[in-house]
């Protein structure tokens, strides 16, 4: 696998710079920002798109697709343990995309000290 491979390749001597890594196994950097820097319009259009593409039928359907194609792959050509673990692990990136979208608090949404937890 180029992904192995590749990692093997990279940690045969210490790394200093975790950049380096992400970029030789993905063939490129990662950028993203932090959402709580925004301004509060910001923040409000950025919840408001993260909600759309949960309740957006294309990304439930290709979500449902993918894990679909992973489980099949799994049960059907799957040699090993370690394969079936891939694909788990697939599935789970997959599940883990949806919550952080889901977990994005609403701007708008007032907290109460005595419930804390609501806006969760």
């Amino acid at each position: 696998m180029f992904f192995t491979k590749t990692v093997e390749k990279i940690i045969e001597k210490p790394v200093g710079d975790p950049t380096l890594v992400v970029e030789q196994v993905l063939g490129r950097g990662i950028e993203w920002f932090d959402y709580n820097e925004l301004s509060q319009s910001d923040l409000q259009a950025y919840y408001q798109n993260a909600q759309l593409i949960l309740k957006n039928p294309v990304f439930t359907n290709e979500v449902s697709r993918i894990v679909a194609d992973c489980m099949k792959w799994a049960l059907r050509e799957a040699k090993d343990f370690d394969s079936v673990r891939d694909m788990r692990m697939n599935i789970n990136g997959i599940e883990l995309l949806k919550e952080r979208l889901g977990a994005i608090p609403n701007p708008l949404k007032v907290v109460n000290e005595e419930d804390l937890h609501s806006a969760i």
